[in-house]
């Protein structure tokens, strides 16, 4: 009777945790998505030594919400029209899992322009390198 007790006792402390522990696996997992994304549009950047363009996917074309989590595109936008075309496509990246959001805390246009790392904000250039 006492090990059933210690064992009920143990497993409903240990439950909470674990549930914890797969939350903030989920989470990561969503996060690296998106980190990987990011470094793959860099070296994208890098090795054609050119802009490249990552940008909310809508339907194979940049969309202007700052709604990230429907899926990112990446491309080179060899007219300049800030716009991906089908020949101009580089990669796309699928939405993250149902439930999870992500939005910049700051004031960005919805296109990350990079080569060599550089973020593009309403207002302007912002390098970070």
């Amino acid at each position: 009777l006492v090990t059933v007790i210690l064992t009920v006792l143990l497993v409903t402390l240990a439950i909470p945790s674990f549930i914890d522990f797969i939350r903030s696996n989920r989470l990561a997992t969503q996060i690296n998505h998106f980190v990987t994304a990011v470094n793959y549009t860099r070296t994208e950047a890098i090795n054609r030594n050119a802009h490249i363009t990552l940008c909310v996917n809508a339907g194979g074309r940049c969309d202007t919400n700052l709604h990230w989590e429907q899926g990112l595109i990446v491309f080179n936008d060899t007219n300049g029209n800030l716009q991906a075309e089908q020949n101009e496509h580089i990669r796309l990246f699928a939405p993250l899992a149902d439930g999870y959001t992500l939005r910049p805390n700051f004031n960005v246009n919805s296109r990350c322009l990079l080569m060599s790392c550089s973020l593009r904000p309403m207002s302007g250039w912002y390098p970070y390198s």
